[in-house]
């Protein structure tokens, strides 16, 4: 099913969004989303075997639209500007969605749609860690690919702690402290790979003049 082609599909999401504005996702009936978007039930039942198959599918497609929208328009080229505008986007995120990303954390359908917004964010910071430790300083993939997931699954978890419990951080406050705790991690890596570096070429010298020494 192409969300993007099916006019079917497209009104079938747009009434589970308004009625899940309305009241809980549990709470929603196939007979009322069918009746509000005057699809078919049988229509429906052709492409969802029950309600929860729908909600997966619903939840899917707003991870797609969320990555979709929240690719900036220009290019992010610094690890911290990528960050911050992450961030935000995530905030407007949820505030456009509060009930289905709250509906989104607390069951297991969501997995993959939590994990899909993860990875999205993940690969974006993991390119900018890899572009910006340049050549000279160069952070091992595997490094860079786990401080991008690191990073990117606890902002997506901090945000809905920040979001739906009421904690007492401002926006812009907590903006902060997310994006200099990546940047401390980062020049944390950079830091062990350039000791690790001294290391390696003290020790080079240390067993060359040994050698001649000899």
């Amino acid at each position: 099913m192409d969300i993007r082609v099916s006019r079917t599909m497209r009104m079938l999401l747009d009434t589970f969004e308004e009625l899940a504005s309305e009241k809980g996702m549990e709470d929603i009936t196939v007979t009322e989303l069918c009746e509000r978007s005057t699809v078919r039930r049988n229509t429906f039942y052709r492409h969802f075997n029950d309600k929860y198959a729908f909600i997966a599918f619903y939840l899917q497609s707003l991870a797609e639209r969320f990555m979709v929208k929240a690719e900036p328009g220009y290019d992010l080229e610094e690890l911290s500007d990528y960050a911050r505008y992450m961030h935000r986007a995530l905030i407007e995120f949820i505030e456009s969605h509060q009930a289905s990303i709250r509906y989104a954390f607390g069951q297991s359908v969501s997995v993959g749609t939590i994990g899909m917004i993860i990875r999205h964010i993940s690969e974006g910071i993991t390119a900018r860690i890899k572009r910006e430790s340049g050549q000279d300083e160069a952070i091992p993939d595997e490094q860079a690919e786990l401080l991008g997931y690191y990073y990117s699954a606890g902002m997506l978890h901090t945000l809905r702690w920040w979001y739906f419990e009421a904690t007492p951080f401002a926006p812009d406050k907590l903006e902060c402290l997310c994006t200099d705790f990546l940047m401390c991690c980062y020049a944390r890596l950079v830091s062990i790979e350039r000791e690790g570096r001294h290391i390696a070429t003290s020790w080079s010298k240390l067993t060359r003049s040994s050698s001649m020494g000899s």
